[in-house]
């Protein structure tokens, strides 16, 4: 509903769809995303081809970015997000590829562990790391578009990581700032 709304919206529709959801009700919006989680670890998805998984997830996940680009080029001011059907359904792949190559994945344990530690902190902070850089690289660079939006993802993410490493060091902004255990 969130999507058909959006693409209503920015079609120039004044009809609006109501899924009767409210922010106090968010744990009805992401049973999808725990059911989705409980599946894939049950192995539910198992008898799909590693081809279908990597061909979804392609389709899934540039279809979801095709829409944000075409809802860009429209005056609403639409962000994709966990509403979103596409984000589901390219984790989803995603994640039953990535369950596949456990093995594989197993040389790299530590820094996945640690990303995953760490990850409510990077969601936490990239996004400030983001608008400062941002204000830098407006005054003193020509960058635009996918280069800009490349760079401010990429620095904020590993400034985000290195902050986090320095400050999580203080118990209490390890323990509830960037809320890991």
């Amino acid at each position: 509903i969130p999507n058909i709304n959006t693409i209503l919206e920015a079609s120039g529709s004044d009809l609006s769809l109501d899924c009767a959801l409210s922010v106090a009700d968010l744990f009805s919006l992401y049973l999808l995303y725990i059911l989705a989680g409980y599946w894939i670890s049950k192995g539910k998805l198992k008898d799909l081809s590693n081809l279908f998984l990597y061909i979804g997830f392609f389709i899934s996940f540039v279809a979801t970015a095709i829409f944000q680009y075409w809802i860009y080029s429209t005056p609403s001011d639409y962000h994709v997000r966990y509403a979103d059907l596409g984000i589901l359904v390219s984790g989803a792949f995603l994640f039953e590829i990535i369950r596949r190559k456990a093995e594989a994945l197993r040389k790299l344990h530590k820094p996945i562990t640690y990303l995953s530690c760490i990850s409510f902190g990077i969601y936490f902070l990239h996004i400030c790391v983001m608008v400062g850089l941002n204000g830098i690289l407006d005054n003193r660079t020509s960058l635009s578009g996918f280069p800009k939006f490349f760079m401010l993802e990429s620095v904020s993410f590993g400034l985000s990581i290195i902050i986090i490493w320095i400050t999580s060091k203080i118990v209490f902004v390890k323990k509830y700032l960037y809320l890991i255990k």
